[in-house]
């Protein structure tokens, strides 16, 4: 999985090999390998300062670490879970992380304490994304029960339950400075409006990662084979970009401008696209 790509052209990704790598954006080299973990890393994310990085773990590790991005050392080892850690998202304030686990539940976690503040629980499968807000106020959780449930993040109750897919939902992704919220399992891409929990739009074809641009006019969505597609959303409409993969793409990224795109593939290779025509200021 690869991280968000910071201005500061850093990025991270988390392999199947237990270590997570910090790479320079710009020439392509590898600045630090973090090792702690004793299973796959699942997910990482960068705080939002760009200070620090949290990752989550396999079936024979089950733990979130907190690291320090620029010394390479582990901060922090959150308690134990009882299940993989398949997602984490760090709070817009950086204080609080959330992590979705395959037992079916959502915890929330002060991080400079590493107290569990909350734990969601509603789910009857596995959680496979959990997203914040752009406010901080909610949260929002993704599972193999085809749903996506809405919390609020102080106080860690249900707000809303968004059904209508077919399959699992893989990935959650909120539109930039709106209440909208876009799921994906494989088989389709929605966005909701997620107040009232009623379908905007309907975009087709189903993804394992959706991010929005940064101005949330565009989107980018995975298939199941290399391709990658980015999508008009107003429009409805997608065209395709071949990065040079020879496998699947998993994890997508955009850069702070919008100009380009990060993937990481099934094919061990972290790609980055050319500078794309899109105006990502378009008002």
């Amino acid at each position: 999985m690869v991280s968000r790509w910071f201005i500061y052209c850093q990025r991270i990704c988390g392999s199947y090999d237990r270590t997570i790598k910090i790479w320079d954006a710009e020439s392509g080299d590898l600045i630090h390998t973090l090792y702690g973990h004793t299973d796959w890393v699942l997910s990482v994310a960068w705080s939002p300062d760009g200070l620090y990085i949290a990752s989550g773990s396999g079936p024979m590790d089950q733990t979130i670490r907190i690291w320090d991005a620029q010394s390479a050392t582990l901060l922090q080892t959150l308690a134990r879970q009882t299940d993989p850690i398949q997602s984490v998202a760090w709070s817009p304030d950086g204080s609080q992380l959330v992590s979705g686990t395959w037992d079916g539940k959502a915890r929330i976690w002060d991080v400079k304490s590493g107290t569990l503040l909350h734990t969601l629980m509603g789910h009857i499968g596995r959680v496979y994304s959990v997203a914040w807000s752009p406010d901080g106020s909610q949260l929002a959780s993704g599972s193999e029960d085809q749903t996506i449930k809405i919390w609020d993040a102080k106080t860690g109750t249900l707000v809303q339950t968004i059904s209508g897919y077919r399959a699992s939902v893989y990935s959650v992704a909120w539109r930039p400075n709106s209440t909208q919220i876009a799921g994906s399992s494989g088989l389709e891409i929605k966005i909701w409006d997620a107040e009232a929990g009623t379908l905007m739009q309907d975009l087709g074809g189903g993804s394992i990662s959706i991010p929005w641009s940064p101005n949330g006019f565009h989107m980018a969505s995975t298939s199941v084979d290399p391709v990658i597609y980015i999508w008009d959303v107003e429009a409805g409409e997608a065209r395709p970009l071949l990065l040079g993969h020879t496998d699947q793409v998993r994890s997508l990224s955009w850069s702070p401008d919008g100009y380009k795109l990060v993937s990481g593939s099934w094919d061990r290779s972290v790609r980055i696209s050319g500078r794309m025509r899109h105006n990502p200021a378009r008002k």
